[in-house]
């Protein structure tokens, strides 16, 4: 038979197992949007500080400051702390019955994609905290010291962050023991192949897009292999080597990304590539770098440590990349999409009426070449010429560029057109997230006459430049836009204040992220003459609902 006591302390473990499985969950989602790095998850902290003062943080702290005074009253301090966690185990129960009833886990119990690191790490904070429960809980319990033991509860509760930080941090510096490792087998795997041609991509923007496009053209005369998605960091970088460059491989495509100094020269000692791309340099991730110098530097890493026969190809429709070509002393191209400006150009621009299709001449060293390009928007261009450039380096000629353009397809995410219920237009940019993607894709819906709606999210890692960012976006979608949806609330006051400066409604711009009330705020507009712009991190949830 068990006793009441041990029946109590078995519920308030179950209750508070809910509780801290709903906390683990939100940090490990909040550590994996921020990419599994230790230096974008400081910087989000800054930009969020309010999420480390979470309801259950904030009562922890007052139950400690007022221990002294209720400890005096036999079983009030235990009562309370029992109810506290009580609380909060019943309402995680609840967000995970109310989420499973509505197929909704974004909106109510927050949690991460299941990647391999991502279960490691939750595992790996699991098996630390049932050493918590075992070392510092339950030997005092067990004495009848039952204070010190809710004391030592609520003291984790209040350091939580701090606790899933160092967990994080040191499964992190066991990866990059095993990066080191794995690191050294891609390199050698690479140098084994002599006639492999590499190419690294690198930027603030454009990098995905410029990888598609030459990925595309590429593969109409050799045998590619290319990073996946938008894994450009360098496990992601040696993983791919590892596991699927293959000797049959002509050329090795991989797009760069990179959060700090140093590290594009650490991925290109093992990549080794012959040719660098830089597709443009902006302020994206200027939290990160401290000054739009820093950034600079980094991206050139990429053009210094190419071999002395190796190919730097610029973007020069941007002046941070213009000023670098200059400096530049091997083999260089550059590309632009306006007119007589670059090695290659884009000329007699011209849109075609089915508003997904653009006409224009390329405009060579070797010749020139009309191509009708599957893209709705003209900044694309600059992408597609910067891999023109790269292709007709490796070997293909303008005519095999002119027959692989018409085939070309935008990847998923990238103004991807798509029918919605009831005829709707959707427009699924959901894999662009650039102040400039963002600015474009509000300016290509002017092109449409019925009504036009935005679900998008707040940028990050912007800096000081963050609040002038998303003024503007706000001033361009009220411009243009007769409903605003906002599904982060980053910022979104900055918005707001940019949409009302062109007299929109205040009805019209609205914070939600309950995807249920987000398709609710829909309905009226969902009908054939509208179009919905999605733009940013939209839940899968959301675009499910409203895609045929």
């Amino acid at each position: 038979m068990i006793s009441k006591e041990l029946f109590f302390v078995i519920l308030f473990i179950l209750f508070w197992s809910f509780h801290i499985i709903r906390r683990n969950f939100f940090w490990l989602y909040f550590w994996d949007k921020r990419g599994s790095r230790s230096i974008r998850f400081l910087n989000g902290l800054r930009e969020n500080k309010g999420i480390l003062f979470s309801k259950s943080t904030i009562f922890s702290l007052v139950f400690i400051l007022l221990f002294p005074i209720v400890i005096k009253i036999d079983f009030l301090f235990e009562s309370l702390i029992f109810a506290l966690f009580s609380v909060f185990g019943l309402y995680s129960i609840y967000l995970v019955l109310i989420s499973v009833y509505r197929r909704d886990f974004r909106g109510y119990f927050v949690v991460p994609r299941p990647k391999k690191k991502t279960v490691l790490l939750f595992l790996f904070i699991l098996i630390l905290e049932l050493l918590f429960w075992a070392v510092l809980i339950f030997p005092k319990a067990t004495q009848g010291t039952y204070q010190y033991s809710l004391i030592f509860l609520l003291v984790f509760e209040i350091f939580f962050p701090i606790f899933f930080y160092l967990a994080a941090i040191f499964l992190n510096f066991i990866f990059s023991i095993l990066y080191l490792f794995f690191g050294i087998k891609a390199k050698n795997k690479i140098e084994e192949q002599k006639k492999l041609i590499t190419i690294g991509i690198c930027g603030s923007y454009g990098k995905t897009l410029t990888k598609e496009f030459l990925f595309q053209l590429l593969s109409k005369k050799y045998k590619v292999l290319k990073t996946e998605g938008k894994e450009a960091e360098i496990g992601d970088i040696i993983r791919t080597i590892n596991r699927k460059l293959k000797k049959q491989h002509n050329i090795f495509i991989s797009e760069i990304s990179t959060y700090k100094k140093g590290e594009i020269k650490r991925i290109c000692n093992i990549l080794k590539p012959k040719i660098g791309i830089l597709t443009g340099i902006s302020e994206e991730h200027v939290s990160l770098f401290g000054n739009i110098k820093n950034i600079i530097n980094t991206k050139f890493e990429l053009i210094n440590c190419l071999p002395e026969d190796g190919v730097a190809i610029f973007n020069i429709d941007n002046k941070e990349t213009q000023k670098l070509f200059q400096r530049t002393n091997v083999k260089k191209y550059s590309y632009s999409d306006s007119e007589e400006k670059g090695d290659i150009f884009a000329k007699n621009i011209e849109f075609l009426p089915s508003k997904d299709k653009i006409k224009f001449t390329i405009v060579t060293p070797k010749g020139e070449v009309e191509v009708i390009f599957n893209s709705p928007e003209r900044k694309n261009i600059e992408n597609f010429l910067g891999a023109v450039t790269c292709a007709i380096e490796v070997g293909m000629t303008l005519a095999e560029i002119k027959e692989a353009t018409s085939e070309i397809k935008m990847p998923g995410g990238f103004m991807t057109h798509r029918i919605g219920k009831n005829g709707v237009k959707i427009i699924d940019d959901t894999a662009s997230q650039t102040p400039n993607g963002f600015l474009s894709a509000i300016d290509y819906l002017k092109r449409y006459s019925g009504k036009k709606v935005v679900i998008g999210s707040s940028l990050l890692e912007l800096g000081r430049a963050s609040y002038s960012i998303h003024n503007n976006i706000g001033k361009k979608m009220g411009e243009i836009c007769d409903l605003i949806i906002i599904t982060n609330p980053l910022f979104f006051k900055e918005m707001k204040l940019g949409v009302l400066s062109e007299g929109m409604k205040k009805n019209r711009i609205l914070f939600l992220r309950n995807s249920r009330k987000i398709l609710k705020k829909l309905e009226p507009y969902l009908r054939e003459d509208n179009v919905i712009l999605l733009e940013g991190d939209i839940s899968d949830k959301i675009k499910k609902e409203i895609i045929e």
